[in-house]
C-alpha cells in the first residue's frame, strides 16, 4: 500500500512509515498495546465502543473494572499459571479447548481445524 507523496518522506509504503499510530484510539505517538485511551469507533468517532456480545470483564481475573490489557495479574497461556508468560513457561502445556495436558489448543485433536480435512 502506498501513501500519498504529499508528506515530508516523498513516496513510501506504509510499513516504512515513520509515523507511529494507534488503531485503538487513533492518535500519532504511540501502538494500540500502549495505548491507555478508549476505543474509537471506526465508522463514527465515538469513544468507549463495545461490541454485541463482548464480555465486559476481565477474562484473567474477572473484574468489571478493566479489560485484559489494564490487567494487573500476568497469566501464562501455555500452563495456565499466575505469575509468568508463556514464553518464559517451563511447564507441561495445558489445552485451554479440553483441559488435557501435552499440548495446546492450536495443536489440539479436539479443535475445528484438526477436525476439518
Amino acid at each position: 500500500v502506498k501513501m500519498s507523496g504529499r508528506g515530508k518522506g516523498g513516496m513510501h509504503q506504509v510499513r516504512q512509515c515513520p509515523l507511529v499510530k494507534c488503531w485503538r484510539c487513533g492518535h500519532f505517538g504511540h501502538k494500540a498495546k500502549d495505548c491507555q485511551s478508549e476505543a474509537l469507533c471506526s465508522l463514527c468517532d465515538e469513544r468507549g465502543i463495545i461490541y454485541p456480545d463482548q464480555n465486559t470483564t476481565c477474562f484473567i481475573c474477572q473484574s468489571p473494572e478493566h479489560q485484559v490489557r489494564q490487567c494487573p495479574l500476568v497469566k501464562c497461556w501455555r500452563c495456565g499459571h499466575f505469575g509468568h508468560k508463556a514464553k518464559d513457561c517451563q511447564s507441561e502445556a495445558l489445552c485451554s479447548l479440553c483441559d488435557e495436558r501435552g499440548h495446546t489448543y492450536f495443536t489440539c485433536p479436539s479443535s475445528y481445524k484438526a477436525t476439518c480435512v
